[in-house]
C-alpha cells in the first residue's frame, strides 16, 4: 500500500459519497426522521473530511523538504547548464586566441594573446568541481 494518496482522488471520492447520500435521502424523503438524520450525519462527515483535506491538515510536513530539495536540484541543473555554456564560450575564446597568436607579428601583441590563451587554458582545466 502506498504511503501517499492523490488528494484530488480522495476529494472526488468524498464528493461522490455526499451526492450518494443526498440521492439516498431524496429517494426515502418520506422515511423516518432517524433515516434523514443518518443521511445528514454522513453528508456532514464527508464535508468535514473535504474541509480538512483542503485546509492541508493531512499534508506531510516533509513535503516542504521535498519541495526545497527539488528547487535546489533545479537550481543545480541550471547552474550546471550555465557552466557548460560558459565552458563552451571559453573554448571558443581559446580557439580564437590560438588562431590570433599564430598570425601576430609584434611581440607586444603576442604577449597579450599568450596571457589570454594561458588564462583560458587554466580555466578550462577547472577546479575539480566541473559540471
Amino acid at each position: 500500500m502506498s504511503e501517499y494518496l492523490s488528494k484530488k482522488a480522495v476529494l472526488e471520492w468524498h464528493k461522490e459519497r455526499i451526492e450518494h447520500w443526498k440521492q439516498f435521502r431524496k429517494t426515502f424523503k418520506d422515511g423516518s426522521h432517524s433515516l434523514n438524520e443518518t443521511c445528514e450525519v454522513r453528508i456532514d462527515t464527508h464535508q468535514v473530511a473535504i474541509n480538512l483535506i483542503q485546509s492541508g491538515a493531512f499534508d506531510a510536513p516533509e513535503m516542504e523538504h521535498i519541495n526545497a530539495y527539488w528547487a535546489r536540484e533545479g537550481l543545480i541543473k541550471r547552474q550546471q547548464e550555465e557552466v557548460k555554456r560558459l565552458r563552451a564560450a571559453l573554448g571558443h575564446i581559446h580557439a580564437i586566441a590560438q588562431s590570433e597568436l599564430d598570425e601576430l607579428q609584434y611581440e607586444s601583441q603576442r604577449k597579450t594573446w599568450v596571457e589570454i590563451l594561458l588564462t583560458a587554458e587554466e580555466a578550462l582545466k577547472g577546479d575539480g568541481n566541473d559540471a
